[in-house]
């Protein structure tokens, strides 16, 4: 019967162990997710303010963005 109950306690602690190895995997990818996710908003942050100032440098009138026409007008 006491070899049954350590059974029991040592399958549990292996269940521990196993669940810890599979929680920080999990967070490991949820960190490397939030790494790229942020990394790209700030690329399309900088880009889309590229184009917003491209727009400045041509001699077209209506290749300007106009929501930055109206921002600069207030």
């Amino acid at each position: 019967m006491r070899r049954h109950f350590l059974k029991k306690f040592l399958s549990a602690a292996e269940q521990a162990a196993e669940s810890e190895d599979l929680m920080e995997f999990f967070n490991s990818a949820v960190d490397t997710l939030q790494t790229i996710v942020v990394g790209l908003g700030g690329a399309l942050c900088v880009w889309g303010g590229i184009n917003l100032l491209e727009g400045y440098g041509q001699d077209n009138p209506g290749s300007k963005s106009q929501g930055v026409k109206q921002f600069m007008a207030n």
